[in-house]
């Protein structure tokens, strides 16, 4: 089976028409994205890719306090053509403030996003 597997760092901020044609355009099968923001309506990048057919896999990497105070959480994300049967988040700090999300297909196959 050969698989088209994109990894992108979109920066909490990006301009989300470009990235929206560019993921659609793409047509990978496995998309790992990093600093995805789920608490903004305007940039629903998990909502964009479940409406593309993507199974989705998304969890906390780490809080932002901005400077108006406002704290954001920023996450990474597996997206996949596939089933996802399992998710889960990996605590990389022990203050529990940085994590990884990994999803897979089966038990032998795991995809995990930094």
């Amino acid at each position: 089976m050969n698989l088209k597997i994109l990894s992108w760092n979109i920066w909490e901020r990006c301009n989300f028409e470009e990235l929206k044609d560019f993921l659609a355009k793409s047509k990978a099968d496995i998309i790992g994205l990093q600093e995805v923001l789920i608490d903004d309506p305007t940039r629903d990048v998990v909502g964009f890719l479940k409406g593309l057919g993507y199974e989705c896999a998304v969890g906390l990497t780490a809080e932002v306090k901005m400077e108006n105070n406002k704290i954001i959480t920023i996450n990474n994300g597996v997206f996949s053509k596939y089933p996802i049967i399992e998710k889960r988040l990996h605590s990389l700090s022990d203050k529990g403030d940085r994590g990884a999300t990994s999803g897979g297909e089966n038990r032998r196959q795991k995809f995990t996003c930094f």
